[in-house]
């Protein structure tokens, strides 16, 4: 199984014309259809008819998404930094001890 996010997958979707359909095919039975945008990128639209308004909105949150992803990716490497920090400040607090209670 591979790791990734959310964006990851939806690029792999992009690049992969047997996955694009599989997906197609599993939306179809939630009552989706999805239809060549003039981009070339598929787009979601409900089987009732969407509107241009609610293409942008999926579009707009496909923006949230990647927005939200490289935050959190941010957060990852913030606390990957402090617990780098920690474990640096937990080495100098045990060779200190080590150093004191050599001179005991």
């Amino acid at each position: 199984m591979r790791k990734g996010t959310m964006i990851d997958f939806l690029e792999l979707i992009a690049k992969d014309p047997v996955l694009s359909r599989e997906l197609g095919e599993l939306a179809a039975r939630y009552g989706f259809e999805f239809a060549t945008a003039e981009s070339g990128h598929l787009k979601p639209q409900e089987s009732d008819g969407s509107t241009d308004e609610q293409d942008a909105e999926h579009f707009s949150v496909l923006g949230d998404i990647r927005q939200l992803d490289a935050l959190k990716q941010q957060q990852r490497q913030q606390l990957e930094a402090m617990q780098a920090f920690s474990n640096m400040m937990q080495a100098y607090h045990d060779a200190a001890s080590s150093i004191i209670n050599s001179t005991k």
